[in-house]
């Protein structure tokens, strides 16, 4: 999920850096060190280098001095697109390559949902990943989103997705029409 805040930085303009930093951190943690080294080398232009936290400074320039262009990161889960099922998506990507319809994401893991193993939490309404759900629900007892109990019973996994699939990307364009139609405004 950092990797997509990542790519919105510009609606994060006075947190850049700290953005960035935690992006180069987790990133090398991770065991992706080329995409720590891209992040690296993004805040070490003039317009964020003096910024950088003097706690992280020397790990960051080392990240880019000392990194081999030979270096791949591991390649990224893939599963099922909900909408085409010929299709196998990076499990962190929220768009469909083929349909172009934005992909819903689990409230549990931030992946993308799969239409074979899919739920709807009883207390928030948002969709998961009916095993991480269940999971995460035996491990807390409590909705991740609104930190309700929630009762094991009342979720269910959906056979057929496609009512709240299509839905979901019913919603997401009108906020966009009423988003242009007040701009307009």
């Amino acid at each position: 999920m950092l990797g997509r805040v990542v790519e919105s930085l510009s609606e994060f303009p006075k947190h850049t850096v700290m953005i960035l930093t935690t992006a180069v951190i987790e990133s090398y943690r991770s065991g992706m060190k080329k995409k720590a080294f891209e992040y690296a080398s993004t805040l070490m232009r003039q317009e964020y280098r003096g910024d950088i936290p003097e706690k992280y400074k020397k790990k960051i320039e080392s990240i880019v001095r000392k990194h081999k262009s030979t270096i791949e990161d591991p390649e990224e889960q893939a599963t099922f697109s909900p909408y085409d099922s010929t299709v196998r998506v990076p499990v962190t990507e929220l768009m469909c390559p083929t349909t172009r319809q934005e992909i819903p994401f689990c409230i549990c893991t931030g992946y993308h949902v799969v239409a074979d193993d899919m739920c709807i939490c009883p207390n928030s309404k948002m969709p998961a990943i009916y095993s991480e759900y269940v999971s995460w629900i035996e491990s807390n007892g409590t909705d991740p989103i609104t930190d309700k109990p929630v009762n094991l019973s009342d979720v269910r996994r959906l056979s057929d997705p496609t009512d709240f699939l299509d839905s979901y990307n019913k919603i997401e364009e009108e906020q966009e029409e009423e988003g242009k139609k007040d701009s307009e405004k």
